[in-house]
């Protein structure tokens, strides 16, 4: 009984790593995320201009910066679904989809911190307001992860 619950578990689980890393699910989620900051802008927009309902206005930011966010936050929802994929595999793919996350999550909070500032944003006045060390961060990330996958692949 066990044992098939087990297999059961297993083979849901490599189907849906299968369908996750594929070429046209990447695609799905690029373009979702795409469309869900675009859709973001358009409603802030539509917010400021005054063409939402009162009920709804009330909820809806009235920065653009906040598209961002919600995006980011969908990144990252993705992923920590890919973390789970990573646990699976090895420590190492593990550690590093973590860094990549920690690292969104501070990229995330200085889009954040940009929703505070009125627009259009004058860079004069955010002296030490965002912090250039979450997108260094962000990049050594990313750029380390670029270098080492450009290795593998060449040799």
């Amino acid at each position: 009984m066990m044992t098939a619950l087990l297999s059961s578990a297993t083979h849901t689980f490599d189907r849906l790593e299968g369908w996750w890393f594929t070429a046209a699910t990447r695609k799905r989620i690029a373009s979702g995320l795409t469309l869900v900051f675009v859709a973001g802008l358009l409603v802030v927009e539509a917010r400021r201009r005054g063409w939402l309902p009162e009920g709804l206005a009330e909820h809806v930011p009235v920065k653009h910066y906040s598209a961002i966010v919600v995006a980011f936050t969908l990144l990252l929802l993705t992923e920590v679904i890919e973390l789970v994929f990573a646990l699976a595999q090895s420590v190492a793919s593990a550690v590093g989809k973590q860094l990549e996350i920690m690292s969104l999550i501070l990229v995330r909070q200085s889009f954040k911190e940009l929703t505070y500032f009125d627009e259009p944003i004058v860079w004069r006045e955010m002296t030490g307001e965002v912090s250039t060390g979450t997108l260094l961060a962000f990049f050594i990330v990313y750029g380390g992860q670029y270098a080492r996958d450009s290795f593998f692949f060449t040799t």
